[in-house]
């Protein structure tokens, strides 16, 4: 009897071990089946949204709001189309996401993705001095998400055509609006006030500018306290500053 009963043990605890077995790995299978499945949803999202907006755009985030309950079953399905819906925030869009089963059945998920856009920033490619009008080979083009885009920085070479640097930078700088003088020149025979700057001394008179000029560039002025020409920074339309 105690054998009978022995082997009537063994086979429960064998009957246990089989069916936690086939729990574990049916689990897997099915969470398997959903990750493979949601990561083709997050691919068919990525490939509508660069289709439909303009410019290049990266999928950031994507989050399933309606839908999802029943996708962790190990029926198979496929993805007959993704449809945006509109937006629901800055970056952020709703789409609808179609999927039939191998049943022939159909059903919908609703999704949002967070997305970010691509954008190209100019960095100066060598030290550059005040007064200076850039040209192409100043600086280079970085791509850049446009959520980590610095304040004021120039993404197109038209925004700094004919306008000259205020001050020196360095090497390897984003190119700012703050950077440059307003684009715009002033003609000769302008009448300015001159700055003199000396070691300990600074002083205010009358000029003309002898030749035409660009604000943040250099310009020829005579100096009416000196009666001389002298060549200072052109600060603003009416400013020049002489540094001795």
């Amino acid at each position: 009897m105690k054998s009978v009963r022995g082997g009537k043990r063994v086979l429960q605890f064998l009957f246990c071990c089989l069916l936690l077995v086939a729990c574990l790995f049916g689990g897997r299978g099915e969470a398997g089946t959903r990750t493979a499945l949601m990561e083709e949803i997050r691919q068919a999202v990525a490939a509508e949204l660069k289709k439909s907006l303009s410019g290049e755009v990266e999928l950031e985030r994507m989050r399933v709001t309606r839908g999802s309950e029943g996708l962790g079953t190990s029926e198979e399905y496929r993805i007959d189309g993704v449809t945006m819906n509109g937006y629901v925030g800055r970056n952020k869009v709703a789409l609808t996401v179609a999927l039939t089963d191998t049943k022939g059945g159909t059903r919908n998920v609703s999704v949002e993705a967070l997305y970010d856009s691509m954008v190209d920033i100019l960095i100066s490619s060598k030290p550059l001095a005040a007064g200076s009008l850039l040209s192409e080979g100043d600086f280079i083009a970085v791509r850049q998400k446009s959520s980590r885009l610095p304040v004021g920085a120039i993404t197109d070479e038209k925004e700094i055509g004919g306008r000259a640097l205020r001050s020196n930078i360095g090497q390897g700088v984003v190119l700012r609006t703050a950077y440059f003088a307003p684009q715009g020149g002033v003609k000769r025979g302008q009448k300015v006030t001159v700055i003199v700057e000396g070691e300990n001394v600074v002083v205010s008179t009358q000029g003309q500018l002898k030749g035409d000029a660009t604000v943040g560039g250099s310009a020829r002025v005579y100096c009416e306290i000196s009666r001389k020409e002298v060549v200072g920074l052109l600060e603003t339309p009416g400013i020049v500053r002489v540094k001795l």
